[in-house]
């Protein structure tokens, strides 16, 4: 984040460490500090952290300002492959937060230490509550379904809520693809916010690279 006072987040961990507390070391990893990333978990790791949640830097809110940060396909790869490199030599495990695209992914069978999802499971399995007590499919999403207390009655037939339970949100660039069984395109409120629909591809597959379908 910028923000001084990283001797004392490593003094936290220590602490817990000592105190029997689990804790987790979570990573965001953006363009900028993608060179620094083997540090930034193994410092964590060293000082006491049980596991490992890794994310990339995902446009929305404020994030649609620093678009520049985003990861592109081969940084993506080098951010998995350095997180897989620190957690098999701290012998700790993680997993990375966010669904990725499984054509974008090198070698997916490769990673024993960091476990890595492509099927979105926003609305079917977790949702969020934004701080005014609004219902959304997934913290990244853009669209708000209703109130924490509206829930039992605008859950069920909202049409927007039944894509994901449907997962009809699929980008046309996904059609066909064999990795299907495997993927639903990746996080599919980031490409909401990133390109302005639900069915729009994933940011990393946004014009950057070449798939492989």
């Amino acid at each position: 984040t910028g923000v001084p006072g990283v001797g004392h987040v490593l003094k936290l961990f220590s602490m817990a460490k000592e105190r029997g507390i689990k804790t987790s070391a979570n990573v965001t990893v953006s363009r900028t500090n993608l060179p620094e990333l083997y540090e930034n978990i193994a410092y964590p790791l060293i000082h006491g952290a049980d596991y490992l949640l890794l994310n990339r830097f995902m446009p929305g809110g404020r994030g649609m300002q620093y678009t520049d940060l985003l990861l592109d396909a081969d940084e993506l790869n080098q951010m998995l492959e350095t997180a897989e490199e620190v957690l098999r030599r701290a012998g700790k495990k993680g997993h990375v937060g966010t669904e990725l695209p499984y054509c974008v992914i090198r070698d997916p069978k490769k990673f024993r230490f960091l476990q890595i999802s492509s099927q979105c499971s926003a609305a079917r399995y977790f949702c969020a509550l934004d701080p005014g007590g609004w219902l959304k499919p997934c913290n990244h999403s853009p669209i708000r379904i209703c109130r924490f207390d509206q829930i039992p009655d605008q859950i069920p037939a909202h049409p927007y809520w039944k894509r994901f339970l449907e997962q009809n949100y699929l980008p046309e660039m996904c059609a066909g693809c064999r990795h299907l069984s495997l993927c639903r395109g990746g996080c599919r409120e980031a490409a909401h916010v990133f390109s302005g629909s639900l069915d729009s591809p994933d940011p990393l597959l946004c014009g950057r690279f070449p798939v492989d379908p």
